[in-house]
């Protein structure tokens, strides 16, 4: 098994670099949500997380390939219930020092425990972290938002959920939500870009890089 999860990070790696370089680099700002409710297990949690880290690691090496050019950015968000949701700051994808604090961010990091499931809640706080981010840096980006959860939403009001659903999709912001396992994610069949279920959280990162590569050439 583990064999077969090393063949298909350096097959993905790969696949990314090469496409990167045969289309052309389009920087893209990235937000990754990563479910943080008291029914994700604490090993769980930190396998996801670590996968996170692992992609962050490669949108690096993926800069050092375009030294100059505009940088990616990326930022980390923890969810649970409607009032819960944690979130790193927009880390450089290009700096050194950036991506090793995010990575040890990561690496660090200890279950939350935020409670029930607020998905369309956190779709809707995360759009909105992106855009601000994106006004900050005074220049336009293909946008990357991608949630993972392990359950079905319990928590977000009604009037988030019309919301989200009259939001996307858009021109503007890349949904995917991925579920883990058994997870419930039909439901955003109808307005995500890209709903996918996953085995396990081992093919998470895997996944993370093939979804870069879909948005970059959009």
């Amino acid at each position: 098994m583990k064999l077969n999860k090393t063949l298909l990070l350096i097959c993905s790696i790969c696949f990314l670099f090469g496409a990167q370089q045969a289309f052309g680099y389009e920087p893209l700002m990235y937000k990754v949500i990563i479910d943080a409710s008291g029914s994700v297990s604490e090993q769980d949690f930190r396998a996801t997380d670590a996968s996170v880290a692992e992609f962050v690691n490669v949108l690096y090496e993926r800069s050092q390939l375009h030294p100059g050019e505009t940088a990616e950015f990326i930022s980390i968000s923890w969810f649970g219930s409607q009032d819960k949701f944690l979130s790193t700051p927009f880390y450089n994808c290009s700096h050194y020092n950036d991506i090793e604090e995010l990575k040890f961010v990561l690496n660090n990091a200890s279950h939350p425990g935020l409670g029930s499931t607020a998905i369309y809640t956190a779709i809707a706080r995360g759009a909105n972290e992106l855009l601000q981010a994106e006004k900050a840096l005074g220049r336009s980006f293909p946008k990357f938002l991608i949630l993972m959860t392990d359950g079905e939403d319990t928590d977000s009001p009604n009037d988030h959920k019309r919301i989200i659903k009259q939001l996307f999709p858009n021109n503007e912001i890349y949904l995917a939500v991925v579920g883990i396992g058994s997870a419930n994610v039909g439901e955003f069949n109808s307005f995500a870009d890209h709903v996918q279920n996953i085995s396990n959280v081992e093919e998470f990162y895997a996944l993370l890089v093939l979804l870069s590569e879909i948005i970059g050439n959009q």
